[in-house]
């Protein structure tokens, strides 16, 4: 086989096993920053906890659609940010192993 289309095909089965890891680590990120609180399912996001903040009511409605009355909002917005930041913090350091792994299939496979 040519040179060139060994190579092109190593890249491209490279790429393709790059961006499924990339897609694990983000099931993995929503997964981690998913919290049960009063019943409800509720996912940790920049949007969801600046909502948080900003509305006055203590109604929200969880992951399952699902309205929940929320009775210590101080207490729901640290699970939430808690949740976020550690899922984040784990989201980046698996990311940047994958980044900095050998550029081959079997480099991104060790990780």
């Amino acid at each position: 086989m040519d040179q060139r289309l060994t190579k092109a095909l190593e890249y491209a089965d490279y790429v393709t096993t790059f961006k499924n890891q990339k897609r694990v680590l983000l099931e993995k990120f929503k997964k981690e920053s998913t919290i049960y609180y009063e019943g409800g399912q509720f996912t940790a996001s920049r949007e969801f906890i600046a909502t948080l903040m900003s509305i006055d009511s203590p109604i929200f409605v969880d992951n399952n659609n699902t309205p929940i009355r929320i009775q210590t909002r101080g207490e729901f917005y640290n699970a939430l940010v808690e949740a976020y930041e550690s899922a984040l913090d784990s989201y980046y350091s698996e990311y940047q192993k994958i980044v900095n792994s050998e550029r081959s299939v079997q480099g991104i496979l060790d990780v």
